[in-house]
């Protein structure tokens, strides 16, 4: 840029901001002041920011929308997606040279397999941001298509507040810093219905929205098994697809029972405002089930990950034990939250109101342990990697939403207004969200996810250390699993005080028992492994499958042993759990083939 150019520059941004009430156009965007807010104007695209919030209207057909997204949300398309690209990148990098050979190629595959099943419109769309943002298509489709191949835990439940019909949502996405690119997007596309959708910028799809005739609609993945034959429309587009043409849960039952389910389990909770009625959908393979919100019984109806919950559909187990895998159905991130979910409900007293919901989004507690910060594994309802949380409460023209790189529940509450689209401060940040705890959790799982997903293990060895004062269960666990696959980066007096100051702080809770009994058999110490796993066993809060797969480890560790009685007694164990639980959930592979050799193998 040359002196004179630079000058016109500061003055025009000097005239600017000195409230000029004229227009101002920088590169085909018109820049106006309206107040105390900035418009920035693309063709018939729109883009303001209140309370550091971009609110985007797209308007035309989809290019056109595309092109005006691209646009004027240049610089954040780009940040988000070197950001993943350079994520992508670099974990391939680390990777064995045979598999850096074909790593590229499988994901050009795999990306090509699912961007085929798209709606040209879709694709059209991208384009359309590509153009407009400069970034190739193809890192615009990898962002957009890897929601089909990452799968996140989220919580929904539909509720009611004075007669009228609300719905709640937790969304929980690793990495972190997705949070730090949360976008409202109202859609106002050619011969379809207005939308507006809360995500992430520069991904299309939909996981959470609401449209103008007051149908919303959020994903919670189903964890089902994977299956590839069932290649239908990928689930976020689905969502967007059913918000654009769709007016009333009929014809929501209609599109979904004439379009195919994708690869993933899925499951939809959806709202009707204007029939004050709302659905669960259960969606995998030929599957197309849903419970019905009754809201003369004004009970609230939700769900976790837990495809085709017997809890829900009462079926006697006839959907759960095809398709519903018995490590999802009955381990700590399903059964934990609605153990709490059941408790909340409970406690109070059929008065299901909006203060209710912001409860029951923001609970942290595990079974007796109050606050669980660094749960581990999504194991209560607000966690280390709730990034959105959201109320739909379209009588009352209102979407409640909070952000937040963790813990995002319990986050500043704004209330952001339908028709106006302001955003004020609703609620301000709890006193867990502003404590030093979570302050000085956040910063080190920042950094353990990002070294994490970059494989840097010299950077993640420095996250470990045998005289740490700052413990959760979540860094207690990735110590574990660091030093199982890097025993160069992390010795065993540091993996043996984290597990045992699991123990110390967390007594009633059997993985770091289960864990320390790992450890020592892996070390072939197995009279020190029968011990910790025993405790495990014998601890108040552990989890069928949990039960079942100890059964199976203090079996084999004691055929190590010649402990001939106990190995009798774990074999009988596993065996009267495994046929108990194979009525109720499809058992994993894995356990299967356990299960086949554990009945054949000659203990004699």
């Amino acid at each position: 840029m040359n002196y004179i150019k630079l000058i016109l520059v500061i003055a025009f941004a000097f005239n600017f901001l000195t409230c000029s009430k004229r227009d101002v156009r920088i590169n085909d965007i018109i820049i106006k002041q309206s107040g105390d807010q900035t418009i920035y104007s693309y063709e018939k695209g729109r883009l303001l920011y209140n309370n550091g919030v971009p609110i985007l209207y797209l308007s035309g057909n989809n290019y056109e929308m595309g092109y005006q997204y691209g646009i004027l949300l240049k610089d954040d398309i780009r940040k988000i997606v070197k950001n993943i690209t350079e994520i992508k990148k670099i974990y391939i990098s680390q990777q064995p040279f045979y598999y850096r050979l074909f790593s590229n190629n499988y994901i050009n595959h795999k990306l090509n397999k699912i961007s085929s099943r798209l709606p040209e419109k879709y694709i059209e769309e991208l384009k359309g941001i590509s153009d407009g943002s400069g970034v190739d298509i193809k890192d615009l489709l990898f962002i957009n298509i890897s929601g089909n191949i990452i799968q996140g835990r989220c919580a929904s439940i539909i509720s009611s507040d004075n007669g009228n019909i609300i719905h709640g949502r937790n969304f929980d996405l690793i990495p972190h810093f997705l949070s730090d690119y949360f976008v409202i997007v109202n859609y106002n596309g050619e011969n379809q219905n207005s939308y507006t959708n809360f995500g992430i910028i520069s991904y299309i799809g939909c996981f959470q929205g609401m449209n103008n005739k007051g149908i919303s609609i959020s994903l919670n993945y189903g964890e089902g098994a994977y299956n590839k034959k069932y290649n239908g429309i990928p689930i976020g587009f689905k969502i967007r697809e059913i918000l654009e043409i769709n007016c009333n849960l009929d014809e929501v039952n209609n599109y979904i029972k004439e379009n195919k389910n994708d690869e993933p389990g899925s499951i939809l909770s959806i709202c009707s405002f204007n029939e004050n009625s709302g659905r669960i959908y259960d969606l995998y393979e030929k599957e197309k089930v849903f419970t019905e919100y009754n809201i003369e019984k004004n009970k609230p109806i939700y769900e976790f990950n837990a495809i085709f919950n017997n809890r829900r559909l009462d079926d006697n187990y006839t959907l759960s034990k095809k398709y519903l895998s018995f490590d999802v159905g009955q381990y700590g991130n399903n059964t934990s939250r609605e153990y709490h979910a059941e408790k909340i409900i409970l406690e109070n007293n059929d008065n299901y109101n909006k203060n209710f919901l912001f409860n029951f989004l923001q609970n942290t507690d595990f079974y007796n342990y109050k606050h669980f910060i660094g749960s581990g594994n999504y194991l209560t309802i607000s966690n280390e990697f709730t990034l959105f949380s959201l109320i739909f409460d379209y009588n009352n023209r209102s979407v409640y939403f909070s952000k937040g790189n963790s813990y995002a529940g319990n986050g500043k509450i704004y209330k952001y207004n339908i028709d106006n689209q302001d955003i004020l401060t609703f609620r301000d940040e709890d006193m867990l969200y502003l404590s030093e705890e979570i302050s000085i959790f956040n910063t080190w799982f920042a950094k353990y996810q990002i070294a994490s997903l970059k494989n840097q293990k010299k950077e993640l060895k420095t996250l470990f250390n045998s005289d740490d004062k700052e413990i959760f269960p979540q860094k207690i666990v990735a110590s574990y699993v660091f030093y199982i696959n890097n025993k160069k980066y992390i010795d065993k007096t540091t993996v043996l005080y984290y597990l045992n100051k699991g123990i110390e702080l967390f007594p009633n809770y059997y993985l770091f028992h289960s864990l320390k009994g790992g450890f020592f058999n892996k070390d072939k110490d197995y009279k020190k492994a029968i011990e910790e796993y025993e405790k495990a066993l014998n601890c108040e809060i552990i989890f069928e499958f949990s039960k079942t797969s100890l059964y199976y480890r203090l079996f084999e560790v004691c055929k190590k042993s010649h402990l001939d009685e106990k190995r009798d007694y774990y074999k009988e164990k596993f065996i009267e759990s495994y046929n108990e639980n194979r009525l109720k959930y499809k058992i994993p592979k894995y356990m299967e083939k356990k299960y086949k050799e554990i009945n054949t193998v000659n203990l004699k």
